[in-house]
């Protein structure tokens, strides 16, 4: 075990670690989704989340999102493309308290604008310091979207694999 004296200004000096004992977190994520459901469809994502940290595990919180999806059917002479911007609270426990710790995080909430309706993605991954104060995130997870549409598609159901890559601060 080690012991740090330092003043404030001497802080960068500290080994990076993605824990802290309480207090807020910040994140800047972008996701890529494959679609299960609809293999014309991609959907890719930029989220920024917030959340209070109850100790170096529990992450409560919410987030919002740019969402962008594009359709192409060449066989059937349809494409469009939609945004829609999903609303969500976000629940993290990171599962050790070391520089490198794996996670398992769930998403809920409703998406606001274009294809409307709701929005679930559970995930797992790793965080990653990279200096006392910031560091990574590599999640792979389940993304979930029961939508109603636009003048193209009435409703529709998105599912499929989740990649997101982000930084916190």
């Amino acid at each position: 075990t080690k012991i740090y004296v330092v003043h404030t200004q001497d802080a960068d000096l500290l080994p990076p670690r993605i824990w802290r004992p309480k207090g807020y977190t910040g994140s800047v994520e972008y996701e890529r989704d494959i679609n299960s459901s609809d293999s014309h469809l991609v959907t890719s994502a930029m989220f920024t989340v917030h959340v209070y940290q109850f100790d170096p595990y529990l992450f409560l919180g919410a987030g919002i999102g740019f969402q962008h999806m594009e359709y192409e059917d060449g066989g059937l002479k349809l494409s469009f493309t939609e945004s829609t911007i999903p609303l969500f609270a976000d629940a993290k426990i990171h599962l050790l308290k070391t520089r490198i710790a794996p996670f398992v995080e769930g998403r809920i909430g409703y998406c606001i604008k274009g294809f409307k309706g709701l929005y679930f993605n559970p995930s797992v991954g790793v965080s990653f310091g990279i200096t006392p104060k910031t560091g990574g995130i590599l999640a792979f997870g389940y993304s979930f979207q029961k939508l109603k549409g636009n003048e193209e598609i009435d409703k529709t159901t998105l599912e499929g694999l989740s990649f997101r890559v982000g930084l916190f601060f």
